[in-house]
């Protein structure tokens, strides 16, 4: 009794456990190849990707503050380290990315903006976009 007990507690326990949402996970993708595409135009790529956050904002807009810093001469990047940093923020407002660089007062300057296509990843395609061929 006692063993069924625990597969059923464990088995809810599972059950309620979801998969990310696919849209926050496609954005955190998107904003981290940005962000290092941006570092890498600037000739900046000993930049290494340390962290992510999600930022509390309006309803109809998703914001991620990413962070990269240069690692020390031997390899590590280490919080309490006062290494250089870069802090980029990423909005996604409907089908549209923004990407700022965060300036030592505060301000954000955008660097780069791209526009996702209606179509995006994680939803059906639709039949009608699917090229055929036919022989006569």
């Amino acid at each position: 009794m006692k063993n069924n007990s625990l597969f059923i507690f464990s088995m809810v326990l599972l059950m309620g456990c979801h998969a990310p949402d696919q849209g926050a996970e496609q954005q955190q993708n998107i904003c981290k190849t940005l962000a290092q595409g941006y570092l890498k135009i600037q000739n900046q790529q000993t930049y290494e990707f340390w962290r992510l956050e999600k930022v509390q904002t309006q309803a109809q807009q998703s914001t991620l503050r990413l962070t990269y810093k240069q690692p020390t001469e031997n390899g590590v990047i280490m919080s309490n380290l006062l290494l250089p940093t870069v802090e980029f923020v990423c909005r996604q407002q409907q089908q549209r990315i923004t990407l700022a660089i965060k300036q030592p007062t505060g301000s954000n300057v955008q660097v780069l903006e791209l526009q996702l296509p209606q179509q995006t990843i994680g939803t059906p395609k639709s039949r009608d976009l699917i090229a055929q061929t036919r022989t006569q």
